[in-house]
């Protein structure tokens, strides 16, 4: 016996406004390989192409290219922040803290894809990190790339 499930919206909700919502979400998660699988199949989604500025933004974390952070900021900050006025609400208190951490983890996946061994200050560079800022990357650093301090 089959049944059928069907996921009601209420009218003023469109699509494009529930895979928006997965797009920050999928952004917002920490990389592991359920999210990178969830991101990859999102980003084969064709109602992507109606939203291109996260199709984008998808694409970006799904390519091995560093990504600067004020720039990505500066593209995304007005979408980020009308997400209060979207479905589900806003993003939550954290929310962009985590996204500029998940483009932090982003950059460091990349910097270890190239670099077996870095200098700390040359990694923060490379990821986008302000110099001087609190952040530790020792706990970024895995057996593949050796933090020179």
């Amino acid at each position: 016996m089959s049944s059928l499930f069907t996921l009601a919206f209420p009218d003023n909700y469109s699509h494009l406004q529930v895979l928006r919502k997965i797009c920050w979400y999928l952004v917002l998660s920490p990389h592991d390989p359920l999210q990178s699988s969830l991101l990859n199949s999102t980003l084969e989604d064709k109602n992507l192409g109606e939203i291109p500025k996260f199709r984008l933004l998808l694409k970006q974390l799904t390519t091995m290219e560093v990504i600067q952070w004020n720039t990505l900021w500066e593209t995304y900050q007005d979408e980020f922040e009308n997400e209060k006025n979207m479905l589900g609400g806003h993003l939550g208190e954290k929310a962009a803290e985590d996204l500029k951490q998940r483009i932090i983890e982003h950059n460091i996946l990349v910097v270890s894809k190239y670099y077996s061994r870095i200098i700390e200050e040359t990694c923060k560079a490379a990821v986008s990190h302000s110099p001087g800022s609190s952040i530790t990357l020792s706990g970024f650093a895995s057996e593949d790339v050796n933090l020179i301090r």
